[in-house]
Order: structure tokens, then sequence, then C-alpha cells
């Protein structure tokens, strides 16, 4: 099914300029200076000829070969003042030079979860400067024009920019076109001779230009005096001399406007209305105020808007370009235009004397119907409330809502939901359902989601819909209330009855509603022991992704893979979840969602057989830039692997940042449940080091949340609780793990949950083993390595210290040690041997100069966020740059490494 077209080409595309053209070779080689300075301005008022300089230069550069120019173009409109919205047309435009550039941001930017301007930015600016060392090679330089920046002049947009000249790429030259001098540290940028200005003085036609101009587009016998006159008066002012143009036909017209007063700009929207509208064929003249409403159009969409044009939409563009009327070219090919700003304010005055608001509204509505058939659907939104359609609005995305939903394009349905008012939302079951799906997959709010869940299911009877629809929407709300059954002890039965009722209502073409009515299903049987069952269901759901053309989404492998974590089938689970073969880059790059969890889960079957490498490396797929940050939940659960991963390298440090992240990511998010679940792995970890006064800090304020759940993540916080129960072993500590114990047993063996109960069971063993009860606690370690053998399950025993492998190296001497045992036991002796001295003779590895950056900043204590922000990169890649220092030097932190960094010479003795 093909993705929405969600970003308008003509955008990123240098404008064809329309009409006389003057060449002003003294203006090019001034811009030609712009290539010697990250940053360029042309800063003055409207009708100046910014874009057709800028237009002309950039002509001009490409017929020349040294040095050579790459030239990139965005027109700005006030909806990129969102800074996501700027940084998606930012890169769009880039990908006009370098087609193949920036996949990593562009990853980012269409990530379902919605990641950080920073994170995108760091993206951005590491691509950038890699191509930049390109272009040094073949002595090129990428110029990008920003054309209207005043629209978007706001602090988010500018610090962005800010952030990009503060460190800039090589070979890139930004310049910006606007009407005012944006807030960004010009003064500072000036004395540092980093900036290029043209202002209205530098712009302004000279006398021998207006001359020429005037010549050129009109062929009468200028007199000096005439000439003379209209200099003085427009003051070079290019858009005025283009009215000239437009109302002088003879000497007489000539007399006549040389003799007017000082042109400003309300002079020049009269003479608009006087010389130029007034003069029209009425017909023209109707159709030009009425496509005032259109911020950009072409001659189907001016037919459709104007319904008296009849078939002559062509026509109609073609008698507006040979009259000159102020139009703009959008596209080489010359099919998409807009009106100049000041003429289509004048237009847009006589639209608001000339038709009442119904008459208004049903232009509006045209050209909805228009933009929504192209599937323009912003811009048919847009339209739709400009004719306050709120219904026409919630029906546009009632229509396509599902096809960004199953595109996981989350970021762009929350744009739309956003448009309405909470009142609006409230009066449409598709809109409240829509918003559940957002604020579940980009949110993790599962209040929320129940809520509006609940809500539209109310909604559903009360509103006139025909049946088949209502029973969709009806099936549609279930699926997700049943998902919301995960947090608590749901019967098995109803998880599958609601699959099953959601399938037989749900059409064929709702991808993402059956995908989950499937994942309900499943984990109803596997919760029921049923584990073929559940299987079958995914298997015939794969068959089905394949049928109605969705095989590239992979969500049944990945929905299997987490039926077989439940399980405790690790073997399973790896095979599921490896990368299609051709597939990995299409796949990465569209849907994220289904691919981050197939990238988590991957990383915790890999972790817990004790692939560290692998499981590292997909387990950062999810976080480190340049990749996507993926689905909540599956980055959240990545960082608890991370952690874990760097604990076993004995990389201590790391693994706290890594949490320290996790936790101010989900407090950004205002997801208390799981924060509170990255403060339980927190205190888990700190148990881990040692730290009992962090673990025992959480333990004093966590309460038994009561009912359990589904367990599919990689942590439980009830086990982490357990764990340091075990580790305070005092009478009262001891008691209150062998309850929690016990009721987790009964729940996990009541619903199959094989992964947890293999931990269950060795925490048994670890407490016993604590009441000095060594029996009972080789026993409970004897279930747990029969359950876990099947599975290879490694880290899970490790990770519980030295007591429990004293405790399995007794199993082994009291019975014959299986192969499985015995891979255990080798990988604690590994685990917990003895740290190698570090080299201190020489380095293993010459550092980077951006390494040896890093290593100076330690030195001076810098924190890692704070390196991050000094060095314009993410806290993550500060943590990719120290880990390989701590490698290339032979030690775990950043003491030691500064420390041998002074022994070795590399830094100067403090």
């Amino acid at each position: 099914m093909p993705i929405l077209n969600l970003r308008l080409a003509t955008k990123t595309r240098i404008p064809r300029p329309i009409g006389y053209l003057l060449e002003r070779p003294r203006l090019l080689r001034l811009l030609d200076h712009s290539l010697d300075v990250p940053l360029t301005i042309l800063s003055a008022p409207a009708g100046f000829g910014k874009t057709n300089l800028l237009c002309q230069w950039l002509a001009y550069r490409r017929d020349r070969n040294t040095p050579r120019v790459c030239g990139a173009w965005l027109s700005l409109d006030e909806h990129d003042e969102n800074p996501r919205n700027f940084l998606s047309y930012f890169v769009a435009a880039l990908r006009t030079v370098y087609p193949d550039g920036f996949a990593a941001t562009e990853k980012l930017l269409s990530s379902s979860q919605i990641s950080s301007e920073q994170t995108i930015l760091v993206s951005l600016v590491n691509e950038l400067d890699e191509l930049g060392a390109q272009g040094q090679a073949k002595k090129e330089h990428l110029v990008l024009v920003l054309d209207d920046y005043h629209l978007v002049n706001n602090d988010a947009v500018n610090s962005l920019l800010s952030a990009i000249l503060r460190h800039p790429p090589q070979r890139l030259h930004l310049v910006l076109c606007c009407r005012h001098d944006p807030a960004l540290p010009l003064s500072r940028w000036r004395t540092e001779n980093r900036l290029l200005e043209l202002r209205p003085e530098d712009l302004r036609f000279n006398r021998t230009e207006t001359e020429q101009f005037l010549r050129q587009a009109v062929s009468i016998d200028w007199t000096p005096a005439q000439l003379d006159a209209l200099d003085t008066r427009t003051e070079g002012w290019a858009a005025a001399l283009r009215l000239v143009t437009l109302t002088v036909h003879d000497a007489a017209g000539a007399d006549r406007i040389a003799g007017a007063h000082t042109l400003h700009h309300h002079h020049l929207m009269n003479y608009l209305l006087d010389e130029v509208i007034a003069r029209l064929p009425a017909q023209l003249e109707s159709c030009l105020i009425k496509i005032s409403i259109l911020d950009r159009f072409n001659a189907e969409l001016c037919q459709q808007v104007c319904a008296e044009m009849g078939e002559s939409g062509v026509r109609f563009i073609a008698e507006l370009q040979r009259a000159n009327i102020f139009l703009v070219g959008l596209d080489e090919a010359g099919t998409w235009f807009r009106f100049h700003t000041l003429f289509q304010e004048t237009l847009r005055s006589q639209l608001a004397l000339r038709y009442d608001d119904l008459e208004r509204a049903a232009l509006h509505k045209r050209a909805m119907a228009w933009f929504a058939r192209n599937n323009f659907i912003e811009e048919a939104l847009a339209h739709a409330f400009a004719a306050d359609d709120i219904t026409g609005a919630a029906e546009l995305v009632a229509t396509h809502r599902h096809r960004l939903m199953d595109a996981e394009q989350w970021q762009r349905l929350e744009h739309w939901l956003a448009m309405f008012c909470d009142d609006n939302l409230a009066c449409f079951p598709d809109l409240l359902l829509a918003k559940a799906w957002v604020m579940r997959v980009t949110r993790f709010d599962l209040t929320i989601t129940a809520a509006l869940a609940r809500q539209a299911s109310d909604l559903v009877p009360k509103t006139d819909l025909a049946p088949d629809l209502r029973k969709a929407l009806q099936a549609e709300a279930d699926v997700l209330l049943g998902m919301d059954l995960y947090r608590s002890a749901a019967d098995a039965d109803q998880f599958i009855s609601i699959g099953k009722q959601a399938l037989e209502a749900a059409p064929a073409q709702r991808y993402t509603i059956r995908s989950n009515a499937y994942i309900l299903m499943a984990t109803g049987y596997q919760t029921k022991g049923e584990i073929r069952n559940a299987l079958e269901g995914l298997r015939r759901y794969r068959t089905e992704e394949v049928l109605s053309g969705y095989a590239d989404r992979r969500r049944a492998f990945v929905s299997e893979a987490l039926i077989q974590w439940l399980a405790g089938n690790l073997p399973a689970m790896l095979e599921l979840t490896k990368a299609p073969v051709g597939r990995e880059a299409s796949e990465s790059l569209l849907y994220f969602d289904t691919d981050s969890w197939r990238h988590y889960l991957r990383a915790a079957a890999s972790y817990q057989r004790d692939d560290l490498k692998t499981a590292e490396t997909h387990a950062a797929f999810l976080l480190n830039d340049p990749n996507p940050s993926g689905s909540f939940r599956p980055m959240l659960e990545s960082m608890f692997i991370l952690a874990s991963v760097y604990q076993a390298r004995k990389m201590p440090e790391r693994a706290v940042e890594v949490l320290e992240e996790a936790l101010s990511w989900t407090m950004e998010k205002h997801s208390d449940m799981l924060s509170e679940s990255v403060r339980a792995f927190r205190a888990q970890l700190a148990l881990m080091q040692g730290d009992m006064v962090t673990a025992n800090r959480w333990l004093a304020g966590y309460t038994d949340a009561g009912a359990f759940g589904v367990f599919s993540g990689f942590n439980v916080p009830f086990l982490s609780a357990i764990r340091i129960w075990i580790a305070q072993n005092s009478p009262e500590s001891r008691q209150r793990a062998a309850e929690l114990l016990a009721r987790l047993q009964e729940h996990l063996t009541m619903t199959h949950n094989a992964r947890f109960l293999i931990e269950v069971y060795a925490l048994w063993a670890m407490l016993y083993e604590s009441r000095g009860d060594r029996a009972r606690a080789l026993e409970m370690l004897k279930q747990a390595t029969v359950l876990g053998e099947p599975g290879g399950f490694i880290r899970l025993y490790v990770d519980l210290g030295e007591p429990m492998s004293r405790l399995l190296a007794e199993l082994a001497r009291r019975e014959r040690a299986s192969d499985y045992i015995k891979t255990v036991l080798a990988v604690f002796q590994k685990t917990y041997s003895p740290p190698q001295p570090a080299q201190s003779a020489a380095l293993i590895e010459p550092l980077s100069a951006r390494e040896f950056v890093v290593l100076q900043l330690l030195a001076k204590r810098f924190s890692n966020k704070e390196i991050a922000q000094e060095l314009i990169i993410s806290p993550l890649t500060v943590k990719a740059h120290t880990e390989h220092i701590y490698q290339k030097l032979g030690v775990n932190s950043r003491q030691d490494a500064v420390k041998l960094a002074i022994e070795l010479g590399l830094l100067p003795h403090a």
C-alpha cells in the first residue's frame, strides 16, 4: 500500500523565475564571497528581488566549474515554525543534492517514537560533516538557500540554526533570505568573519540597473527625467519597478506614474487594485480573487476552486503568465505556482469584501476536496478548518488514518489530531481511537489509552454509522481495551475472545487492528499453555500479511518471537528476529515500530545466551546516534540490556549513565510507570555493583502493585525487590521475599511464563541458601536449570553473582554436571576472574582526533552531557567515544584513562 505524500516536493525545488530577469553582475560577484563563510543573509523588505537574485546566482555558479557549487533550496512557510517540520524539510532539501545521503537523520524524522530535536540535529550535523569531507576532496561546495526565513523566525528554529553554525560542517554554506534580521548571534559572527550580509542598500537597483530593467521590460522611449523620477521614488525596489512594467504601456503612462508620490506598501496595493486587477477581464479577475485562498496552486486545482473555468485551468495559468501577473514558479516543470505575497494579500482583501462567509467556505471546501483526492492531507485539513467544516476534517482523518497507522507514521497522525480541540475529538469515535493508538505507541500512556478507547466505545452506538463501520470501530476499541488487560491478571480466554471477535469485524485492510488482534489471541493461548495454538494463529497471521501485501512489515515474526520469549525458547527467538535477506535497509527505514521490537528481542535473547557483542549491537541500534530511537517500550528495554552488557564487561560507570539517561527520558515523556521500572532496574544494578545504599533507598519507597499481568519485558520490578530483600538477609526481608516469590511462582506457573519462572526458581535457591537450607536451595536450582537448559539461559544465573556460582558448582558436584551447567560455570569463571592489569607501556591503538578532544575534556572533569554540548554531539555518541578511549588505553574508568594518559604523555601533568 503506498505511503502518503507527506512533504510538498515543490518546496525543495529551486524556483523558476518568471518575467523579466535583469542580470546583476555586481551582486553575483558579491555572492561568490559566500563560499568563504558558512552563513550569508539577504535581509530586505518584500519585493527586493532576493529570490530571483539567488536563483540567478545558483544558475551562474552551476555553469562554472571552479569552485563547483551544488545548490539546494527550501521555500519556507508558517507551518515550518514547528522545529520538527523545519528539520524534515531541511533534510528533504539537502537530499535533492545528495539523494542517497542523510539516511540516519531521515530515520529519526520518520520514527514512530518522537526523538528530540537535539538528537536529530546531532545526526544531521554528523552526516553533513561526512559529506563535507567528501566535498573537500572534490573541491565542491554545498549551498542551501532558506527562502522566506522570516516566516519561521522563532526561538526554536533559531536555536537549531545556531547549533549547526556553532561548529559548521565542512563546505556547507547556508543562505537565509528574509525580510528582517533573524534573532541569531550575528554580532559575534561578524567579528569572527563568518558572515556575509546583503541588505536593502545592496539589493536596490542602482540608476543604471533601473534604466536597463525598464527599457528591457517596456519598449517605449523612456526619457532621462522619467527614469530619474522612478529611480528616486521606487528607491530601487524591484516589486515597485515590476509594477511599473505592468501599468505603463505608453509614454503617457510613463509620465503619469513618474509623477506619482513616493511608493510604500499600501500604495503598491492600491496600484495593484487600480492598475492591475481592475484592468483584468471580469472572469479572470473573479478567478484570481477566488484562488487567492490557495498558498500554492496548479492548473487542475485552479479549475477545482473556480468552477466557472470549465476545463480551462491550463489556459488560465498561461494567461496569468502572459499578463505578467505576480506569479512565482515553484518547480522547473512550470506546473506549480504561488502569488507574490503582496499581490495575494491584495486579492484576499477583495475576497473578504466581495464574498460572504458561506461563499468563502464553499471555496475552501472545493480546495479541500482536491487536496484530499491527491493525498495532500495537511493542506486539505487546513482548508477544512478554514471552512469551519469540523465534520469534513474529521472524515478526512478517519479516511486516511489507517494508512498512516499501518505505515507506522505516528508522528504525522499526532500532528493531524493536534489540529482538533478536545471538544471536537470527543464527538468522533475515529478521532478518539486514533489518539488512543498514538498515546499507546508514542507515549506508552496505558491509562489515557484505555480511557480514550472506552470513550470511543461508548460513543460508537450513539453515532450515525453504517453497520459494518460500527462493528469495525467497536472491534478496534475492544482491541485497545484488551491490550490494556496486559497490566492485570486477566482471564486468558478474554484475550482470545476479544481477538477472535475483532478479526471477524475488522476489514482485511485494517492491518494495525488485525495484527494486534492476532497478538491478543496468541498471548491468550500462550498464557493458557497452549503454545501450539498460539503459534498456529501467528502463522495464519503471517500468511495474511503476505496475501494483504504487508509481508515487509514482519510483525508476525516479531509477535511470534515475543511469544517464544515468554516460553523461554531463545533459539527460536534468534531465528525469528534475523533480518530478512535484502530487506534490512528498506524495513529499517519504513517500519520503525516493528523493527525496533525485532532488535530489542534479538538483543534480549542474545544477552541471556551471553552473546554480549550481538546484544550490544542490537540494543544500541535503537539508541546510538545516528540510529533511530524506535518505539517507546523496546527502546527502554534496550537501555536495560545495554546497561547489563556494560556491567558484564566491567564498565559500571557506563551502565549507570545509560540508566540515568533512561530515567531522564521517561520523565520527559511523563510516564510514571516506566520511570518506576527504570528506578527498579537501577536499584538492581546498584546491588550488582555492591551499592546497597542506593538499592535500599529504592526499596524503602517500593510498594507491591498487586496484580502481576503479562510479563514480557527484559526485567520485572518485583524481581528487583526480591533480590534486594535476599541481599539484606534479615528475618523480615527473607519473609517478604518468600511471600512475593510464592505469589509470583503461582502466577507464572498458571500463565506458563517460563522465562520468568526460571528466574523465580533461581531466586528461591538464593533465598533458601541465605536461610542455610542447602538441600532446598539445590532442589530449586535444579528446577531452574531443567527449565532454562532448552533455551540456553546463562546470564540469568551469572547476574545473580558469586553465591549462585557456588550453588551451581555444588549442584554439579552432587549430580553429574550437564554440558549446560558446565557452560554457565565457565561464564561465571570468566566474569568473576580478577581484572587484568592495564597496559601502561603504550597505546593499543592510536586515538583519533575526536577521541583526543574527548579525553582532554574528561581530564577537565566535564560530564558526558557537558562534553556533548561542547562538541554538539549526543551524550550516547560521547559514551561511544569514551568506550573507544577505554579500549585503546586498556582501562575501565575515566579516572584510570586520565591517569594513564598523563603517564603516557598524552596529557600534561595537573
